[in-house]
């Protein structure tokens, strides 16, 4: 079964309609528990699965292109049983957990990205490093050749102002 048909939605659902059809399954189970009805577990961390990936645009941008889970190296694999019986306990809520979820991997994945943008600040700056030398040498060369053209525009203009005024 895919996502899409997990959360009960159509692929072109916008991010109100997969919000809406979370919420309304997730209002169901908690009712059916509290009810001290049977429910099925697996069904139900599938449904936070597929709320998790098509809630998140880039996830479910590439969920679209593969049509399947991708595993996301900056986030953690899956929701672990533990976790998700974590969310069972009373007082707790599945969408709270989801919630807490969603938002440790985002703020991980900006962690990331602000260590991978120093990295790379410092490696462009540093003259030490293969690229910051780089840099610095083209930047070089460039005002180099910038003032050169200038310098030969300049004797050109001059030559022929000499000569025609000869």
């Amino acid at each position: 079964m895919n996502f899409y048909e997990c959360l009960g939605v159509s692929r072109n659902a916008s991010p109100v309609e997969m919000d809406a059809a979370f919420s309304s399954w997730h209002s169901q189970f908690a009712r059916n528990r509290e009810a001290g009805s049977e429910v099925d577990l697996a069904a139900a961390k599938q449904v936070c699965e597929a709320y998790r990936v098509l809630a998140d645009p880039q996830h479910r941008r590439n969920y679209d292109e593969l049509l399947i889970w991708v595993q996301s190296p900056a986030l953690d694999p899956a929701i672990s049983d533990e976790q998700f019986h974590a969310w069972l306990q009373p007082g707790k809520s599945v969408a709270a957990g989801l919630t807490a979820l969603r938002s440790a991997e985002l703020e991980e994945a900006r962690r990331f990205r602000r260590i991978a943008t120093a990295s790379l600040e410092r490696a462009i700056t540093s003259r030490q490093s293969w690229v910051g030398i780089t840099c610095w040498t083209l930047t070089w060369l460039s005002g180099v050749a910038i003032l050169a053209v200038a310098w030969l525009s300049l004797h050109r203009i001059f030559e022929l102002t000499f000569k025609l005024h000869r």
